[in-house]
Order: structure tokens, then sequence, then C-alpha cells
């Protein structure tokens, strides 16, 4: 494992292969589980505040969904954790379809620059699983079998989940944290060589 200031990385994180491969698993992540991605308040705040630009890519069926869950995007899991409402009990309200492919109409209408905010940082996290402590953090790597074509893809192309997630490490930690995230990872393989 690796220790950049209070945040522990685990080694899957920085010795295992992946890249999304939608073509593939058709987005299948956004209509599997059983409940939402996890989300934060302020989060919710901002789906909410920017829900009419959001709602340009969700389907009618989505936001019927939204309104019978008294206009809210957000729900519970069955441990009391705040987590975006699922539509037919397992798929993401803000999944949207293009052909076969299920999409994320947050991250849709962030990539249109109609909205400053990406995706939950839960989604756009993984495969990272984030946990919070009392005096640390801890990022492991989650391994979900409807991911294998995505390690697969990742292995091919040489991307390390690490450099795959880099955009949301950077979200969470800041563009320092990463750098250092980086100079660890080169000390570390200057030990073992």
């Amino acid at each position: 494992m690796i220790v950049v200031e209070n945040v522990v990385v685990s080694d899957e994180i920085i010795s295992t292969y992946f890249a999304c491969d939608i073509d593939k698993c058709n987005g299948t992540c956004c209509r599997c589980g059983d409940s939402g991605a996890g989300v934060t308040v302020s989060e919710v705040d901002e789906f909410h505040a920017n829900f009419g630009l959001i709602a340009e890519n969700m389907s009618e069926k989505a936001i019927k969904s939204i309104e019978e869950n008294g206009n809210k995007v957000w729900d519970y899991d069955p441990i009391g954790r705040l987590v975006i409402l699922l539509q037919n009990t397992s798929e993401c309200v803000f999944g949207y379809y293009e052909g076969s492919l299920l999409y994320c109409a947050i991250e849709k209408s962030n990539r249109d620059n109609k909205i400053t905010f990406n995706k939950p940082l839960s989604c756009h996290l993984y495969p990272i699983k984030y946990q919070e402590y009392k005096d640390f953090d801890v990022l492991s790597l989650h391994k979900w079998d409807i991911c294998k074509s995505a390690f697969e893809n990742g292995k091919e192309k040489e991307i390390l989940v690490y450099e795959f997630a880099k955009d949301s490490l950077i979200r969470k930690f800041g563009r320092e944290w990463y750098q250092k995230l980086l100079l660890e990872i080169e000390k570390q393989k200057t030990t073992n060589n």
C-alpha cells in the first residue's frame, strides 16, 4: 500500500489494469446493483438546482420516477446511506440510452458545458471505492464481474486504475495530491527493482 497525506491507497490500484469499455458492457454498472450510487448532500443539491438542464437528456420514465418520489433524485439504501434514486428497482434514474448503450445524463450535461459539475464522485472514481474514517481515508479496488471487459481493455491498453481514475482522483483530492501519489508510486517501483 501507499500512503499519501492521510489517504491509504491499496496496491491493487497501482498494479491492476482497468479502462471502461462501454461498447462491450453497454453501461451495465448503471443498471445493476441493489441500490443507487452513493452521493453527498452537496451533490444532491447540485442535481436539484440544475435538474432542468440534466432532464433534457433523461427519459420521460425517469422523470416520472422522480416525480413519484416527491420530486427527489435521491433515496436511502438498506443501511441508510444517501444514494441516487433507481427506477424499476435497478436502473439509475439519470441513465439514458443511445441505442443499447446506457449513459449518464449528468455527465452528458457536463460534457455539453450546460453544468459545471460531473456525475457523482462515487461513479467517477469507479472502480475505486472510497471510504472515510476518523483520521484517514482508504482507496481500494472494487472488482465486479460485469466489468471483466474493462479489466481486459485496461490490460490491452496498459492503463492502470490510478491512471484511468486520474481526473476523479484530482477532483476528490486535488492535483497536488495526485502528483504526490505519482512520486510515491515511482519510489515504490525503485525500491522494488
